[in-house]
C-alpha cells in the first residue's frame, strides 16, 4: 500500500517556462492564467472567463427550459437549483485582490 498517483490526471501549475524533474515531467502543465482548482479559477485570466462563460450558458439553457413548467415551479427550481450554486462557488473562490 502507499500512495499511487495517476500520471494522466495530474497538473503542474506554472506562471513561466522551467525544466521540471523526473517524476514532474510527465505531468501536465496549465499556464497559471488557466488553472483552476475545484471548479474556481486561480486568476482574472482566461480560466475566470471560461468559468463564467461556462456557468452562464448552464443558466441560460436552464432558464430556456423553465418555460415548459408553471411559473411556481419554475421560480422554485430557478431559486434552488439551475447552477446557481456553481456560479456562487465561482464567484465565493475567486481572489477579489490585486496581484
Amino acid at each position: 500500500m502507499g500512495l499511487a498517483l495517476n500520471f494522466t490526471k495530474c497538473e503542474v501549475i506554472q506562471s513561466h517556462e522551467v525544466d521540471l524533474p523526473a517524476p514532474l515531467d510527465s505531468f501536465t502543465v496549465t499556464p497559471s492564467d488557466e488553472a483552476c482548482l475545484l471548479g474556481a479559477p486561480l486568476s482574472a485570466g482566461g480560466a475566470l472567463e471560461i468559468a463564467l462563460e461556462k456557468r452562464c450558458s448552464e443558466l441560460s439553457l436552464g432558464l430556456s427550459r423553465l418555460t415548459d413548467l408553471s411559473k411556481h415551479d419554475a421560480i422554485i427550481l430557478f431559486r434552488s437549483s439551475l447552477s446557481s450554486s456553481t456560479l456562487l462557488h465561482t464567484l465565493r473562490c475567486f481572489p477579489c485582490f490585486p496581484v
